[in-house]
């Protein structure tokens, strides 16, 4: 399929399309200049959505990508990579959210502090 309809299927910009092809997300085929999205094009991009929708940055999602394509996850070694991965990323959402509290917890007393 065209990059149009592959834009229109998943609901992204062109150009977000385009990106990930120039970041080596996305590996469409090239045919008469124009970039051919198949059913692996589709499957990376259901991974890519998945991943940030978890807050992957593109960095990442390309290691678990190429990491996919090596191997689809088929080795015990593979799987706890991807495992790692994901251990790791919600260790940062923990540090994140403890940041937010904090600043919460700030917000909250200087509010109090203002308060007759």
């Amino acid at each position: 399929m065209k990059i149009g309809e592959f834009s229109r299927e998943f609901q992204v910009p062109q150009h977000t399309i385009r990106y990930y092809v120039e970041l080596g997300l996305l590996v469409p085929e090239v045919k008469n200049h124009q970039y051919s999205f198949n059913e692996d094009c589709r499957a990376d991009m259901k991974l890519i959505e998945k991943s940030k929708a978890v807050g992957f940055p593109l960095k990442d999602i390309h290691k678990i990508l190429s990491l996919r394509r090596l191997s689809n996850f088929a080795s015990p070694e593979d799987s706890g990579q991807l495992a790692l991965y994901m251990e790791e990323r919600l260790r940062e959402l923990e540090q994140e959210r403890e940041q937010w509290e904090q600043r919460k917890r700030r917000l909250e007393k200087r509010i109090a502090d203002l308060e007759p």
